[in-house]
């Protein structure tokens, strides 16, 4: 299987490649982008840092489906727990995402965050890993809002903790997931809360929540087919 791995932020990037020994000789010259090429198990692996945000999120998905015929893309990173019951360095399997600042509803009569083409406001992830992978893992399933901002209003994190039981929020998933449906191919994203919407928080603890992280991210490697 050909899986495209991305990453957001230069702190994912480089605990991925700790984690599976990537050296530089795997690095493929791909401007603008910087990928790594490798092969584990019966997968052949390529991993792209995208940079924040949902245009870097959904070119860099687009850009490894096309060049290098993806079957499956992994989303990896650190996110913001919405809530105190989210403790830091929890490890989540996202099952839907939410654009919540996504909004035609003053034009086409749908709800606020609804995107064109789905029945409500969640943008599914794909199932038929997410069953496997929470019941192998032991990995709770969630709610993911996405959008491109770093969330610390407490309306809005109300908003979307009480009106859309989110727990978490990130600035990548929803854009991913929209890639890959629309290229009818897989995505599982599973996420780590480095902090609870506090941007300190996030700092002091990116580095060890990626790092266990990517450990999570090599067993899901040895159970999909």
């Amino acid at each position: 299987m050909n899986i495209g791995v991305i990453l957001a932020t230069e702190k994912e990037y480089s605990s991925f490649k700790k984690e599976f020994n990537i050296k530089e000789e795997n690095k493929i010259n791909d401007f603008p982008f910087e990928i790594v090429n490798f092969n584990y198990l019966n997968h052949s692996v390529y991993v792209l840092n995208s940079d924040i945000g949902l245009i870097n999120a959904s070119s860099s998905a687009q850009y490894l489906i096309d060049k290098y015929n993806i079957d499956l893309i992994l989303n990896i990173g650190a996110c913001g727990g919405l809530t105190s019951d989210t403790p830091k360095n929890t490890i989540l399997l996202v099952k839907n995402a939410l654009y919540y600042d996504f909004d035609l509803s003053l034009i086409d009569g749908v709800k606020p965050a609804q995107y064109p083409g789905f029945k409500d406001e969640f943008i599914p992830l794909s199932r038929k890993y997410i069953d496997l992978l929470s019941e192998k893992l032991n990995l709770n399933t969630i709610n993911c809002a996405s959008g491109d901002k770093f969330i610390a209003d407490k309306t809005l994190i109300n908003h979307l903790v009480n009106d859309f039981k989110c727990e978490i929020c990130d600035m990548e998933v929803v854009a991913e997931t929209l890639i890959a449906i629309k290229n009818k191919i897989d995505i599982i994203s599973i996420k780590i809360v480095s902090d609870n919407v506090d941007a300190n928080e996030y700092e002091e603890n990116a580095l060890s929540s990626n790092e266990k992280l990517m450990k999570e991210a090599r067993k899901i490697f040895e159970l999909i087919r």
